[in-house]
């Protein structure tokens, strides 16, 4: 580990491995291999989880939990929270909870899939009952 940047926590092989920039690359906190490996420059990002926010690099405010959460995002994507779920280059401002099942006919309930959802306190959007 390096002594780039300010206040920084890094736990795990490889992360927080590009953090260069001593004067904005602060306040990151990477927990498990790979973690923020490519920030290089962002700014108050949090990622627990193997890969995860791997690929990002002068990004801010993103959180990710997760085996691989927001590993798919672009160096410069922000304000993103990624939950399970890979994201998407391009995600600004982006929210992802979960992921897609890959449509498969012979398990139409397949592994590793979410089928509800319950969210409380929604602004201006009526709850519908089960």
């Amino acid at each position: 580990m390096h002594n780039y940047g300010d206040y920084n926590t890094a736990i795990g092989h490889a992360s927080l491995n590009l953090t260069l920039d001593t004067l904005t690359a602060k306040d990151n906190t990477a927990c498990g291999y790979n973690t923020l490996h490519s920030i290089d420059h962002g700014f108050r990002c949090t990622a627990v989880g193997s890969g995860a926010l791997s690929g990002i690099g002068d990004s801010q405010y993103c959180t990710a939990i997760g085996w691989r959460a927001g590993y798919n995002l672009g160096l410069a994507d922000s304000d993103c929270i990624m939950v399970g779920n890979s994201g998407v280059a391009g995600d600004l401002n982006t929210i992802r909870i979960g992921n897609m099942p890959t449509p498969n006919p012979l398990d139409p309930v397949g592994p590793n899939e979410q089928d509800k959802v319950f969210i409380a306190g929604i602004w201006n959007c009526p709850a519908i009952p089960a």
